[in-house]
């Protein structure tokens, strides 16, 4: 990481103040600075050698301008990319739904949204305003339609979003010169296709992609991020959104409702029980690592702040199992 005051002209190159190691040395990295008294900066930064790197900064007008640098690093440094979260829920969101949830975000989503797509955005409001995680949801089983999942599902698909998929064909082929130097008639001798269907997106409408990740396997976190970013870049979608789950402070809070219950040992263990499921921990190193790319997306975990309060006398017992939902 580079650090320095830019909050008048720069004379001195920034400081590295951290390091991770070098991993490579023939990338580019492409990063933010936002330097105390400034309204930011953004630049280049290329690996020429291992002992060496050259950071380019071009900051934002009427701050101020630098030349190019190169740092001698020592051998086993690391240069890695941290993408920036943004904050534009906290200017668009409703104050209700924000007691009610965590939210991780890149490239202001949450304003794109409002602004883009504002019937999407509204809907998006109206469904985790009415959404609670209930107490019976807790102390029952999981699954790929659970009391949880199927029933954000059905809040969209009550308001019209659908469920799609995205289908890929690539036509490769073997063309003959035609008749001119740069003349395409040219006879085709063979030809190719190769199709990828995809998987189905759980939410769909214009272009604005939902999916609920509540308790899948964490590889699906990078199947869908890649979707987004694929679907972004070639003009499908405008931002994606994924409404997933705290982990830890949910798990234990699960767990000590189960245990009032008088539920087993390994059945309040069941809850939540593994780390590798899609969560707002597992997102987040994702969100940070760029795999969303050019993408605004909107995350919203589901806390313990979205509990019902309804007390476990008072919940419908069922099956303590608790499957994941994975299967699509």
């Amino acid at each position: 990481m580079f650090g320095g005051d830019l909050s008048g002209p720069v004379t001195e190159p920034p400081r590295w103040i951290s390091q991770d190691g070098l991993e490579s040395t023939s990338h580019r990295w492409q990063w933010r600075w936002l330097g105390a008294g400034t309204e930011g900066g953004s630049g280049r930064c290329h690996i020429r050698q291992p002992s060496s790197i050259d950071l380019q900064v071009d900051l934002f007008p009427g701050v101020c301008r630098t030349p190019s640098w190169r740092w001698t690093l020592p051998s086993d440094a690391v240069l890695s990319l941290v993408v920036e979260l943004t904050e534009s829920w906290r200017n668009v969101m409703p104050d209700p739904i924000i007691a009610r949830y965590d939210f991780l975000e890149t490239r202001d989503a949450a304003a794109v949204l409002q602004s883009t797509s504002p019937g999407q955005f509204q809907d998006v409001c109206a469904v985790l305003s009415d959404f609670s995680l209930t107490t019976e949801a807790i102390l029952s089983a999981g699954g790929n339609e659970t009391l949880t999942a199927g029933r954000l599902n059905a809040g969209f698909h009550d308001r019209g979003w659908r469920e799609e998929r995205a289908v890929s064909k690539i036509t490769t082929f073997m063309q003959e010169r035609g008749t001119t130097r740069n003349a395409s008639d040219g006879a085709i001798r063979a030809e190719t296709t190769a199709e990828n269907e995809g998987y189905y997106i759980d939410n769909v409408k214009g272009k604005v992609v939902l999916d609920v990740e509540w308790n899948a396997k964490d590889g699906n976190l990078d199947r869908d991020l890649g979707m987004y970013r694929w679907l972004y870049d070639v003009g499908f979608v405008s931002v994606a959104v994924m409404i997933t789950r705290d982990h830890y402070e949910l798990r234990e809070f699960g767990r000590a409702l189960r245990t009032e219950a008088g539920q087993t040992p390994a059945e309040v263990n069941a809850w939540l029980g593994t780390t590798t499921t899609t969560n707002a921990t597992k997102l987040i190193e994702r969100l940070k690592s760029g795999n969303t790319g050019g993408c605004p997306f909107l995350g919203v975990a589901i806390t313990k702040r979205t509990w019902d309060g309804t007390p476990v006398s008072a919940a419908r017992h069922a099956a303590p199992e608790e499957a994941d939902d994975s299967s699509r």
